[in-house]
């Protein structure tokens, strides 16, 4: 066990809403979320990032968007 934790990612959901496709693994409805992401370095903040994660509503299911 470590005395102190050298690195941390926090994600908090900003947002959260229906993207409007359906899900190639079990047909349900995708739902888009909004992170707010900080990675921290012995408590010192050094990166700041919004992300946006697809899952299905409802197996849970994390989609990846192929561009």
């Amino acid at each position: 066990m470590t005395i102190f934790q050298m690195y941390d990612m926090r994600e908090k959901v900003i947002k959260s809403e229906g993207a409007g496709a359906l899900s190639p693994y079990c047909g349900g409805s995708v739902i888009a979320m909004l992170l707010d992401c900080n990675l921290r370095v012995f408590c010192i903040p050094i990166s700041h990032k919004t992300k946006t994660k697809f899952f299905c509503s409802n197996c849970s299911h994390p989609l990846i968007v192929k561009r």
